[in-house]
């Protein structure tokens, strides 16, 4: 189940290359996502309920196809809300639920990211990203691209890639 609300999983789906070799991964487009956008989709189904819905009539019809009594659920990000609350309503049709980035509480989640990566600024001595951070101030962010800016430089000081915005829609929108 992934991610967004809205970003698909299937521009990255090289990265479940190992799991492949193990499993049948099934890549879901969630209602009004990716491949399963639509103009027409009614606003009033944008709901965590039909998401929940639409996940338990999607579980029921792989493991009818792959004739299996139960399957495996991974949620990652926004989509760990849909597979927790898929998996804690209908545990008859998984083996397990698999959380990846679990959303647990998201705005004690980015007060933690914010606070940890403006404190690695100030001990690296990098004024650049100490500026930036307390230019965005701490969350609630103002903008969207301000919680994209405080990850980009945690990233960094973890030194761990971070995919920049629009090289992220580049390979959104050639899926």
């Amino acid at each position: 189940v992934h991610g967004g609300p809205g970003v698909p999983n299937m521009p990255f789906c090289h990265l479940n290359a190992a799991l492949e070799r193990k499993f049948v991964v099934v890549q879901w487009d969630q209602r009004g996502a990716g491949k399963s956008f639509a103009s027409d989709v009614p606003p009033d189904s944008m709901r965590i309920d039909q998401f929940v819905s639409d996940a338990r009539e999607l579980s029921e019809l792989l493991a009818a196809r792959f004739d299996k009594e139960k399957i495996y659920l991974l949620g990652h990000s926004w989509g760990s809300v849909i597979g927790a609350k898929a998996a804690s309503r209908f545990p008859e049709l998984y083996h397990a639920y698999i959380g990846v980035s679990q959303v647990t509480n998201v705005m004690e989640t980015q007060e933690i990211l914010y606070r940890e990566t403006l404190d690695a600024a100030k001990s690296a001595g990098n004024e650049k990203a100490v500026s930036e951070l307390e230019r965005i101030g701490s969350p609630p962010f103002a903008k969207p691209d301000d919680h994209l800016i405080a990850c980009r430089w945690l990233a960094e000081f973890q030194r761990r890639p971070f995919v920049e915005k629009r090289k992220l829609l580049g390979e959104l929108v050639s899926s």
